[in-house]
């Protein structure tokens, strides 16, 4: 009898034993996976960062020991100081300080843009920064893209407004000899984004919406990350850093009935009428891209009564690995 509760015992700490293995294989596979994307994204990975897209609490000293002593990790990645990158982008290490100060110069840029835009329409529930500049990786040559969530049937009224105005400003800085290139590349109403973060559960769009830089809606946007629970399973620690103590912001004044009737027709004949101006602009420009044989910067416009989105062939490359990441 005793031999069979000690059988039990040992296959007991056998399992035990597979399954620590199986853990700190998925643990070693996010970390090369989160180093490679931080890497081909431009942005050489601090281990602070690192450890916000872990599935576990180790502290930033651990991980140090844990890419040290693992053979696979040491042999792929290298660190210097704090960062950390995959083995061929070393040169990421000087650019890191270069790239986060155009980052802070184009987020100072994109602010007056959102309170110029903010002044012309009040129908919006949340405008923040996405893509390189949001993360800190931006070069002079990236676009400043920007993510905004306006009131249900209010989407191609501001829209409307915000492509003027981009236009103006990108004109105006052309003149004055800079570079500034808006692009509004997510844009959607409160009904049909509200209906995304329940169903489009991919890992890309959960680090995306975790990433983006909130300048207008905070508390919209908190009450959007809570419904989306879903993504604290696939990132626990960076879900809860962002879940941030609500602000205290003042809330727009409805319309009056007949007000709210013009708008949505307005609304729905802008939509008409840019909706297809901007499909065709689309198509103009990937015909460009092909002609110069430049694949990876083709796009789709996915353009609809409550959205316009626009993702790239690099967005899609982007969404296997981190697919991949967190399997």
């Amino acid at each position: 009898m005793s031999l069979g509760w000690r059988a039990l015992g040992n296959l007991g700490t056998v399992v035990e034993r597979l399954l620590q293995i199986t853990e700190d294989v998925k643990v070693t596979n996010r970390i090369l996976s989160a180093v490679e994307i931080a890497s081909r994204c431009g942005q050489a990975i601090s281990v602070d960062e690192l450890a916000l897209m872990l599935p576990f609490d180790g502290q930033s000293t651990s991980l140090q020991v844990i890419i040290q002593k693992d053979p696979g990790l040491s042999k792929s990645l290298v660190t210097e100081k704090n960062l950390i990158v995959q083995r061929g982008f070393e040169h990421l290490f000087s650019e890191r300080a270069i790239r986060e100060n155009v980052s802070r110069r184009y987020s100072e840029i994109a602010k007056t843009f959102v309170s110029q835009l903010k002044c012309r329409s009040s129908n919006v529930k949340l405008m923040g920064i996405c893509g390189s500049v949001a993360y800190g990786s931006a070069l002079e040559s990236d676009d400043i893209d920007l993510f905004l969530v306006t009131e249900k049937n209010r989407l191609w009224l501001f829209l409307l407004k915000g492509l003027i105005l981009a236009r103006a400003l990108n004109l105006k800085a052309t003149i004055g000899g800079k570079k500034t290139n808006f692009c509004l590349s997510y844009v959607a109403d409160e009904e049909h984004f509200e209906d995304v973060i329940k169903h489009n559960r991919s890992a890309l769009f959960a680090r995306e919406l975790l990433s983006t830089r909130v300048l207008i809606g905070k508390n919209y946007y908190n009450t959007l990350l809570e419904r989306a629970n879903w993504i604290s399973q696939l990132f626990p620690k960076l879900y809860s850093s962002k879940l941030a103590t609500q602000q205290n912001e003042t809330a727009a004044k409805s319309d009056g009935r007949f007000q709210t009737i013009i708008k949505d027709i307005l609304d729905l004949l802008v939509y008409a009428a840019v909706g297809n101006y901007l499909s065709l602009t689309a198509l103009l420009r990937n015909l460009t891209y092909r002609k110069q044989g430049k694949m990876r910067d083709l796009f789709k416009a996915k353009i609809s009564k409550g959205s316009c989105v626009y993702t790239s062939e690099r967005y899609r490359e982007l969404e296997k690995m981190y697919n991949y990441m967190v399997k």
